[in-house]
């Protein structure tokens, strides 16, 4: 009976020191990634290079792909939350590379899509296997939008023929009217055929000017976009006019973001709908009598 007691005895205890064991957490793994440094490079007026160097323990068994989420924020901890809408070209600019002989990575992000002027904060996250690490906050100001011409290079063909090299397109802003955004005008000429409008780049001022002739009815209290903009007179230039689709489409992806909703062309689809961009570049065809946005070019 002591025997059997005893032997009872040496099972609770097993069985109570195991349970302890089991309920003890695990220890973090020591992290085997280290940031080695964090850079921006090129900053320009919408974009911006960021190289970033870590060093991986040699040590160990490490396997999988080196991976990495980046955060991009006005504010000074940039995070998911925050984090503005920009474009990280690496895959076809940049790359990530992990020499894993020695350990050695570099991430290279060429990021598109800012705002000009800009102060940003940024910082990676970056893991492999079950590791992560962070690097440090690190700020940058993009460069300052310029005017040439009374507005904002989007376009240039490389050398002066016709009558132009470049085309300018009006700053964000431009009109008082819609609290800095652009202003809604209708298309204009319902149910009338306006003849050979262009999608062509460098067609915009032809299409606007065979809009005008094809002589459609007017009203000086709610002019029609082609006309309006043709009477403008912004920033010392009166000789602005209606982008045609191709031109359009070049002013959103040269900035997107001074866009919002749809954006009108001289493009004529058919005698009842018009070529135009939402603020991402998607096009789509608008009606010719529904108010949309509109923007003036002008080339030199």
């Amino acid at each position: 009976m002591n025997r059997l007691k005893k032997i009872l005895i040496v099972i609770f205890i097993w069985f109570f020191v195991a349970c302890e064991s089991v309920n003890e957490p695990m220890p973090e793994p020591v992290n085997a990634i280290t940031v080695v440094s964090s850079k921006v490079e090129h900053i320009k007026k919408r974009s911006v290079h960021l190289t970033t160097e870590v060093q991986l323990d040699t040590t160990r068994s490490i396997g999988g792909s080196l991976s990495y989420q980046i955060y991009i924020s006005k504010e000074e901890s940039p995070n998911s939350s925050n984090t503005v809408d920009f474009f990280d070209a690496t895959d076809m600019k940049g790359g990530v590379i992990l020499d894993r002989s020695t350990g050695k990575g570099i991430i290279g992000n060429p990021i598109e899509n800012l705002e000009p002027g800009t102060e940003y904060f940024y910082r990676i996250t970056i893991r492999i296997s079950q590791y992560s690490i962070d690097t440090d906050v690190i700020s940058f100001t993009t460069e300052e939008e310029s005017l040439v011409e009374g507005g904002i290079v989007f376009y240039s063909k490389g050398e002066y023929s016709d009558g132009w090299q470049h085309l300018v397109m009006a700053p964000k802003g431009w009109s008082d009217e819609n609290n800095g955004d652009d202003p809604l005008y209708k298309w204009g000429c319902e149910e009338v055929n306006v003849d050979s409008t262009s999608s062509k780049v460098g067609e915009g001022l032809a299409n606007t000017i065979r809009i005008i002739e094809a002589d459609c009815a007017y009203d000086e209290e709610d002019p029609y976009a082609a006309k309006y903009i043709y009477d403008l007179e912004f920033n010392g230039y009166d000789d602005w006019f209606m982008p045609s689709g191709g031109e359009l489409y070049l002013m959103i992806k040269y900035d997107r973001y001074s866009f919002s909703g749809t954006t009108l062309s001289s493009t004529q689809y058919d005698s009842l709908r018009v070529d135009a961009f939402d603020e991402w570049g998607y096009g789509d065809h608008a009606d010719k009598g529904s108010p949309a946005r509109i923007r003036p070019i002008r080339r030199f």
